[in-house]
Formats: structure tokens, C-alpha cells, sequence
């Protein structure tokens, strides 16, 4: 039924909502290209009704204007160039072609970074490396991160710690920077600071600008 075809995909939707990604593509991978005309129009109304079910459902958890777009990933065809048949098969009901995905994803909008509020990075792992001392990876939510400043966790004293950051790499690439900024996923190297008392969830401030403070109480 359509309600199991589509549970995984819903599913999937839910959770990227739940991370916060604002925007989405759908890829239909489709293997029917040496198919009949008549073929071709049965599987183009398939495609219409899954389309327009999902589409419902992504527009009641928050997605609007999702772009569809078939592809081939067997003869890797509409996904780095545009594919005529494929655009003229699977175009909508007003006769709009789709994009290719390369296009697609060039058409998604840049977020803005949230670069002139206060650091804020959340912990996600904890790493007690020989020769290196303590390392936090996670992503730098807001604000910007420089090498041989200061941070503050989140810990309630006599937990809470003041660590000088020693190193800032970017993830996956591993690569060394000065500074980092809001939205990039990081591991820092921290100085005078023991992973002990840290635990993943926790947060990092600047203790010279807006600080995190303790929540006396949650109201939901």
C-alpha cells in the first residue's frame, strides 16, 4: 500500500525536520526508461499520485515547494546534466520540466549563519587523546570559535570549566583553522580542562560574552 511504501521515506522526513534542516529534495530513482509509451504513462501516474500523497505530508510537518526529480542512478542520467526524456516524462501537470539534481541542488537557498550571536558550541563527543590532552567534537550552533580563546561549559559548579582551546579542525576534513564558525561540525583541542565532568549535550560559551547559565526550571 501506499501508507508502507512511503512510512520509511515519512520517517526519514520527520527526522530531518527534527534536525533542523529547513529544506528538502526528492530523488525518484527510476528504471523504466526502455519501457513502452504505454508503460510510460502508467508509471508517470504512479509517479503523480506518490508525488502529490508525500507532498501532502511534507507540507503538514513544515516542507513547502519540494522539488521531485527523477533520475537514473544505473546510467547516472538527469543527476549531474539534464536528461530530455526524463524531464519530458516526469514533467507536472502545468507542463514545468523538472530539474536535473545537480540543478536542484544548486537552487537551494544559503541559510544564514547566526555569526554575530554569542558562541555556542554543543558537544557531541569526548575524546582523552595521549600527547593531545582533551578533544570535544560537535557543531558550533552560533557565533564564531578562535583558536587560543577561552570557553565555559554548561557544567553547574564545581563541575563547571574554563578550557583554552588549543586547536580548531574541521570535520570530516580534518583540516586546521584559525577561526571556525556557526554551522560548521568541529573538534577542538582544550587545555586545563579534564573530560571528566564532560558529558555529550553539553554546551561551550565565551565567559566574556553572554555565557550559558543554568536553567533554575523548564516550562513546556
Amino acid at each position: 500500500s501506499d501508507k508502507d511504501l512511503l512510512r520509511r521515506e515519512k520517517e526519514i522526513a520527520v527526522c530531518a525536520q527534527a534536525m533542523g534542516l529547513k529544506q528538502l529534495i526528492v530523488a525518484v530513482n527510476y528504471f523504466g526508461k526502455d519501457e513502452s509509451i504505454g508503460e510510460r504513462q502508467d508509471s508517470k501516474r504512479r509517479f503523480l499520485e506518490l508525488k502529490a500523497a508525500f507532498s501532502d505530508y511534507l507540507k503538514k510537518i513544515g516542507y513547502a515547494n519540494v522539488p521531485f526529480v527523477p533520475i537514473d542512478a544505473i546510467r547516472f542520467e538527469n543527476v549531474a546534466a539534464p536528461d530530455t526524456q526524463l524531464r519530458e516524462l516526469w514533467q507536472d501537470e502545468s507542463g514545468v520540466l523538472c530539474p536535473d539534481l545537480y540543478r536542484a541542488l544548486r537552487n537551494l537557498r544559503t541559510p544564514k549563519r547566526p555569526l554575530n550571536k554569542p558562541m555556542r558550541m554543543s558537544i557531541d563527543r569526548i575524546h582523552r587523546i595521549s600527547g593531545v590532552g582533551t578533544v570535544v567534537s560537535g557543531k558550533l550552533v552560533t557565533g564564531k570559535l578562535a583558536v587560543n580563546s577561552k570557553s565555559l561549559s554548561d557544567q553547574p559548579p564545581p563541575s563547571q570549566s574554563l578550557a583554552q582551546r588549543s586547536d580548531v579542525s574541521e570535520a570530516p576534513q580534518n583540516t586546521e583553522d584559525e577561526i571556525a564558525s556557526a554551522g560548521m561540525v568541529i573538534g577542538v583541542a582544550l587545555k586545563n580542562v579534564s573530560a571528566f565532568p564532560l558529558k555529550r549535550g553539553d554546551l561551550l560559551s565565551d565567559p566574556q560574552n553572554a555565557p550559558v547559565r543554568q536553567a533554575l526550571r523548564i516550562v513546556a
